[in-house]
């Protein structure tokens, strides 16, 4: 749901943050966390998107996520998916098409990595064995250097790559350097080498066994241009396929199924190559986001759905893009420039309402705003995942509040006699 510029109710209606202003690694979290605000909830976020759902109150729920993976996603099946051999061999298992490929040590399998991508034919894709699905993923290798650059990229430790990332559970790995005052990685690490699967990109996903999306990207699992949603057009065929994938992983309560199609999207299944090219525990949403904020929330909004306690009639409240909340900024190192930051947020997206220290030594602040769900949503996550200038919150707790008619953002102590909860002493964690 888009709004028109020329709607006349547009101008009443809080901005949506676009899919460029959040790191993709986190947009998944933060439209979870938007869709729970504008469902009435509170909020508990901690580092790694750890979230949790909370009443009126602060009384826990039981609803919480992290990277906006929901609660019912058993662990032991998010790890396994994390291992991309095991993965194969799982589809395999099940006369799941999927590409040839092979894995090799960084140590010492340089050469036979060479010989098989030049045995099978270039170009090839290069990923980590181990690790999240679709990160630091590369395709369309043309040739044996361009091969062998990228095998050096990755004996550089993980956590030292620039385009690393990796999810708060299913630790599967160390990916700390081999030697503490060295950069390489350690000689036990393994990649995949496969070949790369010419056609349609389309990424399917499942939440709670539904397919909800479908989504065609002409540049693959990263290109966040140009893509669109195609579930109304994919041939039954293929969603029933989609289903049979999602079912080899019982346990993930939600599933992205990347394939690439040989005759496209409307062709059935029997009538072409169906290649399974990745699989996920996230949901991913940054390529739904680039296309359309507001289509990815509401896919956000159905991964909450199906996670909290449902209302008597079964759905979440209508969703208020604005919401009224006191919030507790636990974690902060430096004051003064996490009150700027703040400030400077609350210009950008139209917030109202104040902030203030409530103990510096301490590293707490305290506020009221109201605004945006989505633009509250996304400080909050951006401060507890370093990205406002160092800065790493180490909880913030949002509480709903009353609305108190604020038409400004302001910093500094409130004024006396106001029996806010965050003039009180605020949220505490």
């Amino acid at each position: 749901m888009t709004t028109s510029p020329h709607d006349p109710a547009a101008a009443d209606r809080p901005v949506m943050p676009s899919a460029a202003d959040c790191p993709a690694e986190l947009i998944d979290g933060w439209l979870v966390h938007t869709a729970a605000l504008q469902a009435g909830r509170g909020t508990l976020l901690f580092p790694g998107q750890a979230l949790l759902l909370t009443h009126e109150g602060g009384a826990l729920d039981g609803g919480s996520f992290a990277h906006g993976v929901p609660q019912q996603t058993q662990l032991s099946t998010a790890t396994l998916v994390q291992d991309r051999r095991v993965r194969r061999a799982m589809l395999e298992q099940h006369r799941i098409r999927v590409p040839e490929g092979a894995t090799f040590t960084i140590g010492r399998g340089t050469r036979a990595a060479l010989d098989f991508a030049e045995r099978r034919g270039f170009p090839v894709v290069l990923k980590p064995m181990v690790g999240d699905n679709t990160v630091e993923t590369r395709t369309g290798i043309a040739g044996t250097e361009e091969l062998l650059e990228g095998i050096r990229d990755l004996r550089v430790a993980p956590q030292l790559r620039p385009d690393y990332t990796t999810a708060s559970y299913a630790f599967t790995a160390i990916h700390t350097p081999r030697e503490e005052d060295q950069s390489r990685t350690r000689k036990n690490y393994r990649y995949l080498v496969e070949e790369h699967v010419r056609g349609e990109f389309l990424r399917f996903l499942l939440i709670g066994g539904a397919v909800v999306s479908a989504f065609s990207s002409p540049d693959g699992a990263w290109g966040l241009d140009g893509g669109r949603e195609l579930l109304e057009e994919v041939h039954p065929s293929l969603v029933a396929h989609a289903r049979e994938v999602a079912e080899v992983f019982p346990g993930l309560a939600v599933i992205a199924v990347d394939v690439v199609l040989s005759r496209g999207a409307e062709v059935a299944r029997e009538d072409q190559d169906v290649t399974v090219v990745d699989v996920s525990e996230r949901p991913w949403l940054a390529m739904q986001a680039s296309r359309d904020p507001e289509e990815a929330l509401l896919l956000a909004r159905r991964l909450v759905e199906s996670t909290v306690a449902r209302t008597e009639d079964g759905t979440l409240p209508q969703p208020q893009a604005e919401v009224a909340l006191d919030v507790r900024w636990e974690g902060v190192s430096v004051m003064d420039a996490f009150l700027e930051h703040l400030r400077a947020a609350a210009s950008r997206a139209g917030l109202r309402g104040r902030a203030e220290a409530e103990d510096v030594v301490g590293g707490i602040a305290r506020g009221h705003l109201e605004g945006s769900a989505a633009a509250v949503a996304l400080f909050n996550e951006l401060a507890v995942a370093g990205h406002l200038a160092g800065e790493h919150l180490m909880a913030v707790d949002s509480r709903r509040a009353e609305p108190t008619g604020a038409e400004s953002f302001t910093l500094g102590v409130p004024a006396a006699g106001d029996a806010s909860p965050a003039a009180e002493g605020g949220p505490s964690t």
